[in-house]
């Protein structure tokens, strides 16, 4: 029992355990005080902006992103309600982060943050539509600033990026770089849509997490998250069948899932833990969310990679043929 304890901790990476804590605490202290399950996204909304924060380290940048995500998760959800709209907004910032991290490799993982918190945040309030209104919103909103001032307070020392528009100059040579993010949800939402899949942003999500022209990584990442993944959902089989589910076991699930985020040094410890916490979560639903979720991570990782590999070979054509005398 000593040894398997030591080798969780030798797995834990510290400073990102303590920075998902303190932006997961003071949601928590709010649902404690309110119990209603929808302020839950004050936590997962402010993971999102935590989480890159630690790359570039720009306090108004943690701050424009939590809003626009929280924003436009609340205007799918409330406002628009139509896929096709949603649709085209997501298509429109796909193009934008594209450009901006193909100059900037350090804002990727702002990229990838942003559509998390888009696709995921749209999800849950979805879920939790019919206990949100307006003053229910204003909590959320109130608790998100409240988790960064207290998150900017706690952490003083942190490393900035430097941000210049000088950096970002159009160049034609970078044209299918810039169009990688558009390109894979045109093809990506085909699928979605064409045969209705079930909980779309993680067939999403599987195919942007392997979306790199790096093939190498990607297809180990495929192999990480389909071996972490299976593992987890069992484990979480097996739980759900021996344990009953109660509003304890699903709050404690929840929070697993922010923390795996970044609590581990290896990506498949985190996702193993996180697939194993969405399936004790989703409560009554285990059989029917684990099976999805494994699914969407094959067909969604198969997307990802295959729409890699051809615009990485068309990108290296296109370097190839610009960079002839």
């Amino acid at each position: 029992m000593k040894k398997l304890i030591h080798i969780i901790i030798d797995r834990i990476e510290p400073e990102g355990l303590r920075d998902l804590a303190i932006a997961i605490f003071p949601g928590l202290i709010i649902v404690s005080i309110i119990r209603e399950p929808y302020a839950l996204l004050i936590s997962f909304f402010t993971v999102c902006g935590v989480i890159p924060f630690r790359q570039h380290g720009h306090r108004w940048l943690l701050l424009l992103h939590v809003n626009v995500i929280f924003l436009f998760s609340l205007l799918f959800v409330f406002v628009f309600k139509n896929h096709m709209i949603n649709s085209l907004i997501l298509l429109l910032f796909s193009l934008l982060l594209g450009y901006l991290d193909t100059h900037l490799k350090a804002l990727k993982i702002l990229s990838s943050w942003f559509f998390i918190g888009l696709l995921y945040g749209d999800a849950e309030m979805r879920t939790d539509i019919a206990s949100i209104s307006p003053h229910s919103l204003l909590i959320i909103y109130a608790g998100i600033l409240l988790s960064c001032l207290i998150f900017f307070l706690l952490l003083k020392n942190f490393r900035k990026i430097e941000l210049s528009w000088q950096q970002y100059k159009f160049s034609l040579v970078d044209s299918i770089e810039y169009s990688r993010y558009f390109i894979f949800f045109i093809v990506a939402m085909t699928v979605w849509l064409s045969f209705d899949m079930s909980q779309p942003q993680w067939l999403l999500w599987s195919g942007l997490s392997v979306l790199t022209f790096d093939l190498l990584v990607a297809k180990k990442k495929i192999k990480d998250r389909l071996t972490a993944g299976s593992i987890g959902v069992l484990f979480g089989f097996g739980y759900m069948i021996i344990f009953p589910s109660n509003r304890y076991t699903i709050a404690l699930a929840y929070i697993g899932i922010l923390l795996s985020l970044r609590a581990f040094k290896r990506y498949k410890d985190g996702f193993g833990l996180r697939c194993f916490c969405i399936t004790v979560f989703s409560g009554s639903s285990y059989l029917v969310i684990g099976e999805a979720r494994l699914f969407n991570i094959l067909i969604g990782g198969l997307i990802g990679i295959t729409t890699a590999f051809v615009l990485s070979q068309i990108d290296l054509h296109i370097k190839k043929r610009f960079a002839k005398p």
